[in-house]
């Protein structure tokens, strides 16, 4: 049975946290009910760290939620991507600086010397070291579903002991510091009778921080019975395909979600090239109709799962600042299998092994190759093109 095994390579004592409870939180209203609702549950400090942070209708809402925490004496951190996060104004930065919130953008841009910074791509909030949300969830009017079907993405309220962590990873990056601070743990820093274990996984190539890479293909390599996967730009390296192939033939059923519809398309068409050889391992494939895919979660057997923002492509694996919450509860695992399921029933067409495979003709895939190879030739540039020491500045 995988219990033996999960416990020694996925949620051993040494690195898991008991007492926790974790929410799963939906991309839409309900993020966004949650995010406010523990903004306003604030009294000491906000630390907010995002990969996109738009100045619409949903922006506007929540930089009013955190300016209404400010005025109450909350202190309130925020730092976006400078690239992401670029078109913010000057007016909309200095009115929350008014109010005596601090900004900071990460690792701002200098095209002039043909070098880019890491990007930060987690999306975390931290709320009086009681909360944390964490997941893949950007500010902005795609994510909440404003005039369009909101895109599809997940987040996990967390209460209790992985707070703390949760709390020192901001404080860490919000001061630059390389390596985890010596904090004492605080008094107000409480256990969750829930009693759920997790615990945050980073991704940093430049850091050396490849914790979220290792546990998805540790998962792969230890799944038993099943494995559910919604992923946003799947294009994983050679390694990890490896992997997903690998438990496949071993006779794991693997449910892989994808879009129908996708913010890029090349990078769709360069998953397309993929389809053939997936599907001819025995992994169902299902196209997501509503709405863009931008969610990044996998169960494994009804034990493990993992959630957040770390996408099975080159740029997460080594351009990007990422960040996952690991989870060992059986009962978390089941909510998030039911979750996908309802999915696959009601939103998703599967594509079927015989039709496409007999439909793809020498041409066709040939175009999808050439995406395929383009994308990963890009990626390298880009990778290529990171300066290691860039960090951030002040707005």
């Amino acid at each position: 049975m995988l219990q033996h095994q999960s416990e020694m390579e996925f949620f051993s004592s040494k690195e898991y946290i008991g007492g926790n409870d974790v929410r799963l939180v939906k991309s839409g209203n309900d993020y966004f009910n949650t995010l406010e609702e523990i903004i306003n549950h604030a009294h000491e400090s906000i630390h907010f760290q995002t990969y996109i942070f738009e100045e619409d209708a949903t922006g506007l809402q929540v930089a009013a939620q955190l300016i209404r925490a400010a005025k109450r004496g909350v202190k309130v951190y925020l730092l976006v991507d400078a690239y992401a996060s670029g078109s913010l104004s000057v007016k909309f930065t200095d009115e929350l600086k008014t109010y005596g919130i601090e900004i900071r953008r990460f690792s701002p841009l200098h095209f002039w010397k043909f070098e880019t910074g890491r990007r930060l791509h987690h999306k975390i909030v931290v709320v009086d070291k009681k909360y944390a949300l964490i997941g893949g969830i950007n500010i902005s009017n795609k994510y909440k579903g404003v005039n369009e079907k909101a895109w599809l993405d997940y987040a996990v309220l967390l209460q209790g002991n992985i707070v703390w962590d949760a709390y020192i990873l901001c404080y860490q990056l919000w001061n630059k510091l390389l390596y985890k601070p010596k904090i004492k743990k605080t008094s107000d820093v409480k256990s969750h009778p829930a009693d759920v274990k997790a615990k945050l996984s980073q991704h940093d190539f430049f850091r050396r921080k490849l914790n979220i890479s290792k546990s998805y293909k540790k998962a792969f390599k230890n799944a038993v019975s099943e494995i559910y996967l919604i992923s946003s730009y799947f294009i994983p390296g050679r390694k990890m395909l490896r992997e997903i192939l690998k438990a496949a033939d071993r006779g794991v059923r693997i449910k892989l979600i994808l879009g129908k519809q996708s913010d890029v398309p090349i990078a769709q068409k360069a998953t397309y090239y993929l389809y053939h050889e997936l599907l001819k391992h025995g992994i169902e494939i299902y196209e997501y109709k509503p709405s863009v895919v931008h969610a990044k979660v996998m169960m494994v057997d009804g034990e493990w799962s993992t959630v957040g923002s770390y996408n099975l492509n080159f740029i997460s694996e080594y351009n990007s600042i990422e960040l996952n919450v690991n989870i060992a509860d059986n009962n978390f695992a089941e909510c998030l299998k039911h979750e996908i399921d309802l999915l696959i029933e009601n939103d998703c067409d599967k594509v079927h092994k015989e039709f496409y495979i007999s439909s793809q003709n020498i041409f066709i895939r040939l175009r999808h190759q050439i995406n395929y190879t383009i994308v990963h030739i890009l990626f390298r540039i880009l990778f290529l093109l990171t300066k290691k020491d860039k960090t951030y500045d002040i707005i």
